[in-house]
């Protein structure tokens, strides 16, 4: 997760614990990608717009809002996109059939300072085009999954 944009917290009714809170910052990078997420009755919505903390979402033909801090979006862990580029390295060394997807193979080369797993990089040294390309993929790039902020897309029906 990148350390300038971390999740505020506000503290809970009884002033014991605080709660991070989902923030348009984190939001905003996914919105031109037709990012989903649950809404507080555990319902998927696609989300199609956002102004200041609140989100527009799409369900078919009806058109909804709510306030972000009641929404969870539905992200990839970052470990997918670990296990997707060694997988691509592998198809492209030859070590399995397959043809390379090139566009991986390109962003993520030692090149671009992608010679570890990416679980292990700090994510805000990567290119341009690498951090787009998890936004565009809904990797989740700012850490939500593990504030509670986000849902593994595996743990989703």
């Amino acid at each position: 997760m990148l350390e300038s944009t971390k999740p505020t917290t506000e503290v809970a009714e009884n002033g014991n614990k605080s709660k991070p809170l989902l923030q348009a910052v984190f939001l905003a990078p996914y919105l031109p990608y037709e990012i989903e997420a649950l809404n507080p009755f555990d319902e998927k919505n696609k989300i199609i717009g956002l102004k200041n903390e609140t989100y527009f979402i799409e369900n078919g033909n009806t058109y909804a809002y709510g306030d972000i801090r009641d929404c969870r979006l539905i992200l990839k862990p970052i470990s997918d996109l670990s296990l997707l580029v060694i997988e691509e390295f592998e198809k492209y060394d030859g070590k399995r059939n397959g043809k390379a997807n090139d566009e991986i193979i390109n962003l993520f080369c030692e090149e671009n300072g992608v010679d570890e797993i990416i679980e292990n990089i700090v994510l805000s040294s990567l290119p341009y085009e690498c951090v787009d390309f998890m936004f565009r993929n809904h990797y989740d790039f700012f850490g939500l999954i593990s504030e509670g902020l986000a849902v593994s897309i595996h743990d989703v029906v």
